[in-house]
């Protein structure tokens, strides 16, 4: 949830909660560009089936993004190909788009988004077949930070372009700041931020460490990560790139960099499912075989696409070159557990209106920008027995946007000026007994949407926001 924008400080609640929005014209729609098929060898189902599940939690868009490697690549433009064709054909209100999970030479995984041409599953292959680590390794050519930006570069020389998101940004260490920034340095177009919530959420849930981040330092991670044990744990499961305020993430918005969030499964194979799979034939049939053997216990770690963490995007239609419009243009925020059903955030200034992701230049430091945000809060279910997250509390953080402080130190991890400028209560429980003069805020409430305005003016430099909120009442 990021817009960049020209204010300053904190200001006075402001009584403008009736404004227009950007929101009126177009759709929020609910999906995840990180989800393995049975054609990874850690995978289980096919595209189809995952997606038949995924549906009835909400999801409206999703990429298909089976991990790179020599047996994927042999199979992409063919059988997975045409299984990604078909599940389009059956869920023709749904946008599916063609992606992979990409070995980065020398670093981490990475979401590849391939914009709808005639030709994507081909892009992919050549792509794999050039860039992909583990190809790589296996035709013993080098894998190096130098070979990761050539591909980005390669990535960002196409027509139309990709997308890329960075996976489990901090899990290995391998990520320095100064690596991050000269991947959007060879990349602007292209790169467009990280997984802010990392999938594999449901690992607690058979014993596993959350997301899957479960060790520390070790050869190739940056150096500085050495005595940073949060480095490699997630917080609430959050990346700590994107947990710490002032962090990692907040350096990348301070510089000025398009760097958003996203929310996804990473989804292999259910937690709850205890099917054996067959895995020898892999390499000749491109295909994991389930069996009809049960085993004891799941070390699955992974919910369905959409069950619990969603990427909210919105879009001027359901249909492919806009879902990639707006994850281009950052116009999203991330939810997990079911927390909130909606949001929407929004800069106000004259006649000026920008939604999340947006910049609002003002023509005067005096002029007043203000700041609206709706929640839209989840009802109450039905059955007694289904418990939902109350949301407590949600934090405005800004920032300066500072680009040369960033380029004469490309190592900076953590920005100063950044910090919690207003913290604002939902829950009736929180703002029960106060009165809205009361420091935290409260906004308006009707029915199951919550609005709050916020006012800034006087202002000496370029800044940023963001949002974030929690359920948790010990965190503010």
């Amino acid at each position: 949830m990021v817009g960049a924008l020209y204010v300053s400080k904190r200001g006075e609640t402001s009584p403008q909660i009736g404004l227009a929005s950007p929101y009126e014209k177009g759709l929020w729609l609910a999906g995840d560009h990180h989800v393995q098929t049975h054609f990874s060898v850690n995978g289980q189902l096919p595209f189809g089936d995952i997606i038949e599940q995924a549906q009835k939690f909400g999801l409206q868009w999703c990429v298909m993004t089976d991990h790179g490697g020599i047996t994927h690549q042999k199979f992409v433009t063919s059988a997975a190909y045409t299984e990604l064709q078909e599940a389009r054909r059956r869920f023709p209100k749904l946008t599916l788009l063609q992606g992979l999970t990409w070995n980065m030479p020398s670093g981490e995984h990475a979401t590849v988004i391939m914009p709808p041409v005639p030709d994507e599953a081909a892009r992919v292959a050549e792509f794999e077949t050039l860039f992909d680590g583990i190809v790589r390794e296996v035709q013993q050519k080098e894998n190096t930070d130098a070979v990761a930006f050539e591909a980005l570069q390669y990535l960002q020389q196409m027509t139309p372009k990709p997308l890329v998101f960075l996976n489990q940004p901090s899990r290995r260490g391998l990520n320095s700041p100064r690596k991050l920034r000269q991947m959007y340095k060879v990349a602007p177009d292209v790169l467009r931020g990280m997984e802010g919530s990392p999938g594999h959420q449901a690992a607690p849930l058979n014993g596993h460490e959350r997301c899957g981040y479960n060790a520390g330092f070790r050869a190739g991670s940056y150096e500085k990560y050495e005595t940073m044990k949060e480095v490699f744990r997630t917080a609430g499961g959050y990346d700590w790139m994107t947990a710490k305020v002032g962090g990692v993430w907040d350096t990348l918005l301070a510089q000025g960099v398009p760097a958003y969030i996203t929310a996804n499964s990473n989804f292999h194979r259910h937690w709850e499912d205890k099917t054996k799979l067959e895995t020898a034939d892999f390499g000749m049939k491109g295909v994991v075989t389930p069996t009809n053997t049960k085993l004891d216990k799941s070390d699955n770690e992974d919910f369905f696409p959409c069950e619990y963490s969603k990427t909210y995007l919105f879009a001027t239609a359901n249909e492919p070159n806009a879902i990639m419009d707006a994850l281009r243009k950052g116009n999203m925020f991330t939810v997990s557990g079911g927390l909130i059903e909606g949001l929407e955030m929004f800069a106000v200034s004259g006649g000026k209106i920008v939604p999340m992701g947006g910049t609002i230049e003002l023509n005067k430091r005096t002029d007043e920008v203000t700041i609206v945000i709706r929640i839209r809060l989840p009802k109450k279910p039905k059955k007694s027995d289904i418990k939902i997250p109350i949301l407590h509390h949600i934090d405005l953080i800004m920032g300066n946007v500072e680009p040369r402080v960033f380029e004469r130190n490309v190592d900076l991890m953590e920005v100063p000026s950044t910090g919690v400028v207003g913290t604002y209560l939902v829950a009736e429980e929180a703002v029960k007994g106060k009165t809205p003069t009361d420091d935290p805020l409260q906004g308006r409430r009707r029915g199951n949407i919550v609005d709050f305005a916020f006012s800034f003016k006087d202002f000496e430099r370029s800044q940023y926001l963001r949002l974030r909120g929690t359920n948790r009442a010990d965190m503010y």
